[in-house]
Formats: C-alpha cells, sequence, structure tokens
C-alpha cells in the first residue's frame, strides 16, 4: 500500500523561509541587532580549553593592535584640530579685508567646534549584503547618557580623520548604523574647491610619508628625500581657494562581492545661479571643473556642515549637446572604507 505524503514538513520549511520578507523594518533591524550584540559576546578565557585560549588569545592581541589603530585616529584627530584651529587665527587677521575671509574663518570654526564635540567610535559589523551601503559602530545612545549631550544621533555626520564617510541614520543603546557616501541613497550636496585647501590634503599626506620615511631611512635614497622635503615646502602658499561648480555624489550599494571600492558618481554640476561665493559662470567654462579637484560639503542639504572634504574628481563626462550640467566620478578622500575601523561621530546640525 502506497504511503500518503506529508506536506506538512514542506509546508512548514516554506513558512520559515518566507518568514524574513514579511518581517517589518523594525523587526528587522531588532534580528540584526542580536546578531551584532552576539558578535561582539567573548567566551570566558579561565573556561575555555587549551586550543581556544590560543585563539582567544590571538583575538586579544587583534584586540590591542586595533586600540592602537584607535589611539593613531585620535591623534591625528588632534593634530587636525590643531590645524584647525591655527587656521582660525591666520583668519582673524584677514577677515576684515573682505567678506570672503570671515566666511572661511566661521566655517572653520564651526567645524573645529564639532570636532571638539566629535566621540570616537569603533567599526564593528559589515553586512555582506550592503557592504559599501552601511556599516555598524559600538557607540549609542548610553554614550550620550554618559557624556550628558547628544552626539550620537540620527543624520549624526561621520568622518575618518578630516573626511565625511556618511552619517548615522539608526541609533540604539550600544552601538548605531552608519549609512556610506558609497550608497546609492545618500547624496551629499557638495561643490569644487580648487587651491589652497587642495594643497592641505596633499601636504598632509606628504608629512605623514615622511615621517614614515625618516624612520625608515634606507627606503628612499637622500636625494628622492630631498625632492619630497622640496616638494612639501613648495605647498606652502597664500590662503584662498577658488568655489566652482555645485552638484552632489552618490554611491552604487553595491554588495561585497561586487565592491568598486570608493569611487562615486557626480550628477548636476554646474553654476548657473549666482551665490556668496561668486557666479553664475557659463557652463561651458573649463575652469569649472578639473580632474584633482577637491569636493567639500556645500552644507546646501541641511545634513552635512559646509566644509568637510569628500572626495577628488578621477573623471568628468565630456558635455552632450544641450546638456546644463556635467557627470563625474570621483575617489573618496578617506581611501578604502572597506578598511576603515575608527571613525568620529560629529553632532548633527
Amino acid at each position: 500500500m502506497r504511503r500518503p505524503v506529508r506536506y506538512f514538513p514542506y509546508i512548514s520549511l516554506a513558512l520559515l523561509l518566507l518568514l524574513p520578507f514579511s518581517l517589518s523594518q523594525r523587526a528587522t533591524d531588532q534580528v540584526r541587532s542580536f546578531f551584532v550584540s552576539a558578535l561582539k559576546t567573548p567566551p570566558s578565557l579561565l573556561s575555555a580549553t587549551p586550543s581556544l585560549k590560543e585563539e582567544l588569545l590571538q583575538q586579544e592581541n587583534l584586540k590591542l593592535k586595533k586600540e592602537l589603530a584607535l589611539l593613531h585616529e585620535r591623534l591625528f584627530a588632534e593634530e587636525t584640530l590643531d590645524r584647525r584651529l591655527a587656521l582660525v587665527q591666520r583668519l582673524s587677521s584677514k577677515q576684515a579685508e573682505s567678506p570672503y575671509w570671515a566666511r572661511r574663518k566661521l566655517e572653520v570654526l564651526e567645524l573645529a567646534q564639532m570636532q571638539l564635540s566629535s566621540l570616537t567610535g569603533r567599526v564593528i559589523f559589515r553586512e555582506p549584503t550592503s557592504w559599501s551601503s552601511s556599516l555598524w559602530l559600538n557607540v549609542g545612545e548610553a554614550d550620550n547618557r554618559l557624556l550628558g549631550k547628544e552626539i550620537v544621533a540620527k543624520n549624526s555626520p561621520v568622518c575618518s580623520g578630516e573626511a565625511l564617510i556618511g552619517l548615522v541614520e539608526l541609533v540604539e543603546e550600544k552601538k548605531c548604523r552608519v549609512r556610506l557616501i558609497t550608497d546609492s541613497q545618500l547624496t551629499p550636496s557638495v561643490r569644487v574647491i580648487r587651491g589652497e585647501s587642495q594643497d592641505a590634503l596633499l601636504l598632509q599626506r606628504l608629512e605623514s610619508l615622511l615621517e614614515l620615511l625618516f624612520l625608515r631611512p634606507t627606503t628612499l635614497s637622500k636625494e628622492g628625500f630631498d625632492s619630497l622635503v622640496r616638494l612639501k615646502n613648495s605647498l606652502h602658499k597664500e590662503l584662498g581657494d577658488q568655489y566652482l561648480a555645485k552638484g552632489s555624489l552618490h554611491g552604487s550599494s553595491q554588495p561585497l562581492f561586487r565592491a568598486r571600492g570608493d569611487r562615486l558618481k557626480g550628477v548636476g554640476f554646474n553654476y548657473d545661479f549666482a551665490d556668496l561665493e561668486g557666479g553664475p559662470h557659463d557652463i561651458r567654462t573649463k575652469t569649472l571643473l578639473s580632474i584633482g579637484d577637491l569636493l567639500v560639503t556645500t552644507g546646501f542639504d541641511g545634513v552635512f556642515p559646509p566644509g568637510l572634504p569628500v572626495a577628488h574628481v578621477v573623471h568628468i563626462s565630456p558635455l552632450q549637446e544641450g546638456a546644463c550640467f556635467y557627470e563625474l566620478e570621483a575617489e573618496a578622500v578617506a581611501g578604502d572604507l572597506e578598511k576603515i575601523e575608527t571613525v568620529f561621530v560629529l553632532p548633527p546640525l
């Protein structure tokens, strides 16, 4: 006699597979939060087997390396703050000359004040399916209560060094989720800056490189080292930037296996309307946009403060007949976002 087919196991399996798709966004976030918290809780070293102890010791060594990286980032942040405060003093002597210098002083001073209130966070988790879209940090509401003020909040800008990498979109008790600039849904308003600010970023990288070469003198010949020193000295120029084309940036939201690094797309770049920095300018003026130009936040979107470095222009698409704006590609100033371990959360505007 033929046995009857039991459909119950198949129906149960189908319902189990469909369950995640029926959950609300809030429930999905709670499930993710549970697994992120589980990943943060290590087993006890005292009750571990010898093989597990060795593995835990390796994890401790990795943790110490991360703490050293965190210390390095904090020291770099203090150097950045010192540079900004020194720039404020230099601008104070010039602000009476024109409104331009007064605006620059106010912009740098606001960024310095935000950095003084910033909170250091460490990356604890990234989802492979949204690798270039978001990440989780180990700071949240508990840190706000400890500090007595709100730093980690929705729309708090997140930086690596001086460069913008994203903003906080979800805050929980001891962690938060950051939407990265490489996500297609995050579109910061930016504009081209050409001049002293470009040189300042290059100068910082040259100083770091020269420090490393000084510790390893056999890496480069004396002539090569002296050439880098001359290049560094040539970058100390008069203060001032050209404020040119304005537009917006967005990423591609690729999963881990299709990630394209930190390449960003730029759209809508023109200077059709005048602002405090001048204009309007003809879109076909070549000086509006060039390879290597620095893109910084404008503050027009009401989310990011003005003056944060975001990306460098690496490609400009040819202007089509009848087009009223340029399209471009840019690379993040922060470098490879996949390797970032520590960041700074700024208070929201």
